[in-house]
């Protein structure tokens, strides 16, 4: 399963071993199908660095992918596709090489035994933990902006195909 020169930092199987992802040190995330060695879907992007840590949960429901410059990205490993943005921890570096005196420079990441925890550790002996569930991502966004969220929001927090429904229910009209 070549797919480019740059090499790959970072590889693991999913929980049922049918995929397997490799995040690139230079270019996007791949995913191949096991069985047959073919790509699962198009390669993963989006990244601002090297993707140095692959994970996926003990469910299979999440693959993340960190790179070198401290930014994670979930995606829904059933698709390719990506929850929002980058989860950063600290200011991106100035210049494409990273100094290590970064406030946060990530070298590895984890989930919980239950999926819903993202640890990601960094090289300065501090590490950032990360909530996944998008439920209470929810929860937490209604508390924030008290009312459902518009269809822009919507498109930039969930995976792309996600029907637009009231995500606030307490502030659905009746």
């Amino acid at each position: 399963m070549k797919a480019t020169d740059d090499g790959f930092p970072s590889v693991v199987f999913d929980p049922s071993g049918r995929l397997v992802a490799a995040g690139a040190a230079i270019g996007p995330v791949r995913v191949w199908s096991v069985a047959d060695q073919r790509p699962a879907y198009a390669p993963l992007s989006g990244h601002t660095g090297p993707v140095i840590g692959t994970a996926f949960d003990s469910s299979g429901q999440y693959l993340v992918t960190t790179s070198a410059f401290g930014g994670s990205r979930l995606w829904d490993p059933a698709t390719g596709h990506g929850y929002g943005d980058e989860l950063v921890a600290s200011p991106r570096p100035e210049s494409a090489i990273p100094s290590i005196d970064l406030p946060f420079l990530s070298i590895r990441n984890a989930f919980s035994p239950d999926g819903k925890v993202l640890a990601v550790a960094g090289a300065n002996s501090r590490a950032m933990l990360w909530d996944v569930d998008p439920a209470l991502w929810q929860q937490r966004a209604c508390a924030i902006v008290g009312r459902n969220l518009s269809r822009e929001e919507w498109k930039l927090y969930l995976p792309a195909g996600t029907p637009y429904r009231a995500t606030c229910p307490e502030w659905s009209a009746p």
